[in-house]
């Protein structure tokens, strides 16, 4: 048995929450058109005034905003999906979601408890574990999981509890 402690803090929180959004295809082709397309397509234009009309008053300029478009918007997108995951939780759920949490990786079970709750969660409900830079990801759907922050842990072993999470994982499925 694995045991592990850390604690899950309002920024942790938020960065899942605008990583899942991220990995929605409506969100993923917004993003490439305003980084990639849109500001290409502003390329043409400033390519064709500048090459074949030799018009540089209006290219450099429109050169400029093309270089920000692709630049700013995405930083601005990227804002507003923070801004709306903030939203998304309000002041009790952060109650329950946030502070100091444990688990502990048992033989039938992950064994859970949070701020005020103890729960235990069968093996085959996890429907994934996702490995992300200083994160583990335990999914029970599409929209939920448990955040594990790597930065945070204040007893066990990060590595030894994934261990024990993927042999789990793959003894369920």
């Amino acid at each position: 048995m694995s045991k592990i402690e850390f604690e899950v803090r309002e920024k942790d929180l938020l960065k899942f929450t605008t990583y899942n959004y991220r990995q929605h295809p409506k969100i993923q082709k917004m993003f490439s058109r305003n980084q990639f397309l849109y500001p290409f397509i502003l390329g043409l234009v400033v390519v064709y005034m500048y090459a074949l009309l030799g018009n540089t008053t209006y290219a450099l300029p429109l050169a400029l905003v093309t270089i920000c478009w692709a630049i700013l918007v995405p930083m601005y997108l990227q804002y507003n999906l923070k801004t709306q995951a903030k939203a998304l939780y309000s002041e009790e759920e952060k109650l329950n979601l946030l502070g100091p949490h444990s688990f502990q990786a048992e033989d039938k079970h992950l064994h859970g408890v949070f701020p005020g709750n103890e729960t235990r969660i069968r093996w085959k409900d996890i429907a994934r574990a996702e490995l992300q830079k200083g994160y583990l990801y335990l999914y029970l759907d599409a929209d939920r999981a448990l955040i594990i922050p790597k930065e945070t842990i204040s007893s066990g072993s990060f590595n030894e509890f994934l261990n024990a999470i993927e042999k789990h994982l793959q003894a369920a499925s």
